[in-house]
């Protein structure tokens, strides 16, 4: 039976996917293609798996396996050879991807040939550490063809266009040590440390921050195609809500008895939160459901009517009688590489519909002052309330005790 061309372990919340196809260099062919292709969208998928390392082992990947392709094309018309390799090319661009899409780090670990379709393998990466034995080549022109595999994209963006054109025209191999210079690789190690390196940084990397790495990668890699208006926007993450409120106050009654009627209608702006995306049945959710979200509050609104007697002109004794309500949150995640696996970001929204009934007791003071003909003084506007909730319906709702004390002091701009 033959070994599996991509070998796949786990240890703890890191998993190594080893390009296994030694005695060809793990040249690409479709079998290989194909278990790659399987292998980076299982640890995708597994939200167990926290940092994702690629390797190969004496070499990482020598390119496309020339000798499959050439069997590839033996006994077939021209159409048919087209469409079949634009298939197969079609399956190994899933594979980078799905490499970048993917919320969680990953890191490739490269030794010996890093060459044609092995280059932008490891670029697809989000770090990349070398073996002081690896070296490297684009060298598509070198068998007359044109870079695939996302080469062209990544390239320019990490040595910039100038040297992009060099390596990619002329397809000269280079060491370890110029990659590290170009920023093709973060680290160069002495080969047998590397193993030992890479495990270090990918545990670290596994016991950090999951949502906060998820956001950072899917940030940077949206940046490079967003204007800096865009890339600032994206990355807000408020830690407050913005409110807009309206309320209309009137008095009735001139004696000692009158009757004070209030109506107010808030509405709260989206928001961007960073938040562990549970029902609020689940307090204590875990790390992994941190998340980014963006939330749209629900409106409130109320109307209070308040008999009271009047101690004095400015002084007076307060009841009150006030139905509350807001209306359903709408909760989405920031965006897709945002997304927790199996969980919709409205469970936030759960129980945030809900209304009141609130009756409470206390004292005022009221002075229009110099805005009444011939005042004097600051106009103020003072309270201290006692309110209790006596009926709800819905979910969330006040605390069910309230003592509220308001000033509120007030200008004649026209």
């Amino acid at each position: 039976m033959p070994e599996p061309a991509v070998l796949v372990e786990r240890e703890g919340a890191v998993a190594t996917l080893t390009l296994n196809r030694p005695r060809a260099l793990n040249a690409l062919d479709r079998d290989l293609t194909l278990a790659l292709k399987d292998g980076v969208s299982a640890v995708e998928k597994d939200e167990g798996i926290r940092c994702v390392v690629l390797r190969g082992g004496e070499h990482f990947m020598a390119g496309g396996d020339l000798k499959w392709f050439k069997s590839l094309s033996e006994g077939k018309s021209a159409a048919q050879n087209r469409a079949q390799f634009e298939g197969f090319i079609e399956e190994a661009h899933a594979i980078i991807l799905c490499l970048r899409r993917m919320p969680k780090p990953v890191v490739a670990s490269v030794r010996g040939a890093v060459a044609g379709f092995g280059m932008s393998l490891m670029m697809a990466c989000d770090l990349a550490l070398a073996a002081d034995n690896a070296y490297f080549t684009l060298a598509y022109t070198l068998i007359g063809v044109s870079p695939d595999g996302g080469s062209t994209y990544a390239l320019p963006r990490i040595v910039g266009q100038r040297k992009a054109m060099e390596i990619a025209l002329l397809g000269e191999r280079f060491d370890a040590a110029a990659a590290e210079r170009l920023g093709l690789v973060n680290r160069v190690w002495p080969s047998a440390s590397l193993q030992v390196e890479t495990e270090k940084l990918a545990h670290r990397l596994a016991s950090g921050p999951a949502a906060a790495y998820a956001r950072t990668k899917a940030l940077l890699n949206g940046s490079l195609n967003a204007s800096l208006e865009a890339q600032l926007q994206r990355g807000i993450l408020y830690a407050g809500q913005t409110d807009l409120e309206a309320r209309i106050t009137t008095d009735l009654g001139a004696g000692r008895w009158g009757l004070r009627v209030e109506g107010m209608y808030n509405r709260q702006l989206e928001a961007n939160y960073l938040a562990r995306v549970a029902p609020p049945t689940q307090p204590l959710a875990g790390i992994d459901r941190l998340s980014a979200v963006r939330r749209d509050p629900g409106d409130v609104t109320s109307l209070a009517v308040r008999p009271f007697f009047r101690l004095a002109p400015t002084l007076a004794i307060q009841g009150s009688a006030m139905h509350w309500s807001r209306s359903e949150d709408k909760v989405s995640y920031l965006t897709p590489a945002d997304e927790i696996p199996g969980v919709d970001a409205s469970v936030l929204a759960q129980d945030s519909k809900a209304s009141a009934t609130v009756l409470g007791i206390g004292i005022t003071y009221s002075n229009a002052g110099r805005l009444r003909p011939g005042g004097n003084g600051l106009p103020v506007d003072a309270s201290w309330t006692y309110e209790r909730v006596v009926r709800t319906t819905g979910g969330i709702v006040p605390d069910r005790h309230t003592m509220q004390a308001r000033f509120r002091l007030y200008f004649d701009l026209f």
